[in-house]
């Protein structure tokens, strides 16, 4: 496990893209979103809080390694939970761009 992860990190260090987004909402609101009205989730569902928590806290633990092991490395998470697709869009672009602006020299 110890080598892929190092080898993981030492692709992220070529500075290959732009920037990294990870896009999450709370667990009610995921919930929400995925179930909508419905009276009752579908039974054996992945999509249940006990599991969005733990994949929240994966996803936590991986990106904070990657933080840590690759510093600078433009990553960016955004709680959409009060957001619609449009705001959620241009909060990523307003992240982004700037990002591009340095990566190749120009100026906004």
């Amino acid at each position: 496990m110890k080598v892929s992860r190092h080898f993981v990190y030492a692709l992220l260090e070529f500075d290959l893209v732009d920037s990294f987004f990870f896009l999450s909402a709370s667990v009610e609101v995921v919930m929400r979103r995925n179930f909508g009205s419905s009276l009752t989730q579908e039974e054996g569902s992945n999509m249940n809080e006990l599991d969005i928590t733990k994949a929240f806290n994966l996803y936590k633990k991986v990106l904070d390694g990657v933080n840590k092991n690759v510093p600078g490395l433009p990553i960016f998470s955004i709680d959409t939970s009060e957001m619609d697709v449009r705001q959620t869009s241009e909060e990523v672009l307003r992240l982004l761009l700037p990002k591009i602006y340095e990566r190749f020299n120009i100026n906004p």
